[in-house]
């Protein structure tokens, strides 16, 4: 099998599409969404539970912003296309060019000064989206649209993903998601 190069960048949708099928993959607990919601409601009661019984009180609306931060971040965390929107003029992505080699034995995605080699069983998670290829290590996403891809290369590339599983028997999941 030849070699599959592409030269891409990371486009806003792109990076909230990943952010979103990461984050259904990674199985996330709804805890953390429920410390969140209650920390916020905590902060929002804990005022009338130190006012002075007989006394003129007012309310401390110090609080208030801060209520507004908790129930914003859990917006956040319960749309990660939404936290992927929103974080992606933060990830510095945005005009920058790479480049990704596919080989049987690994995958090489370049950019402007650095180059980052990764072995197929190095990924935790590989994922075909709608418009995506996104690969993870546990670390990072690397993030690879279909428009940047020829049909044969898409073809060439799944193949690429199931001989390499095939070969490492490793825990690989490659899935497709609607």
């Amino acid at each position: 099998m030849a070699e599959i190069q592409i030269n891409y960048e990371i486009e806003r949708r792109d990076f909230a599409e990943a952010n979103a099928a990461i984050h259904r993959a990674s199985r996330r607990s709804y805890l953390d969404l429920c410390v969140i919601l209650g920390a916020a409601l905590l902060l929002l009661l804990l005022p009338f539970a130190y006012r002075e019984p007989g006394t003129a009180w007012m309310y401390p609306y110090l609080v208030v912003p801060f209520v507004a931060y908790l129930l914003y971040l859990s917006i956040l965390w319960a749309s990660p296309f939404l936290s992927g929107i929103v974080s992606y003029r933060r990830t510095n992505l945005a005009g920058r060019k790479y480049k990704a080699h596919f080989l049987p034995a690994e995958v090489r995605v370049s950019g402007e000064y650095i180059v980052w080699i990764h072995h197929w069983p190095s990924f935790r998670i590989i994922r075909e989206a709608k418009n995506l290829f996104i690969f993870y290590d546990g670390i990072s996403m690397y993030i690879f649209a279909k428009r940047y891809f020829t049909a044969a290369q898409m073809e060439d590339l799944r193949q690429l993903l199931k001989e390499a599983h095939a070969a490492t028997q490793s825990d690989l999941a490659v899935n497709r998601i609607p």
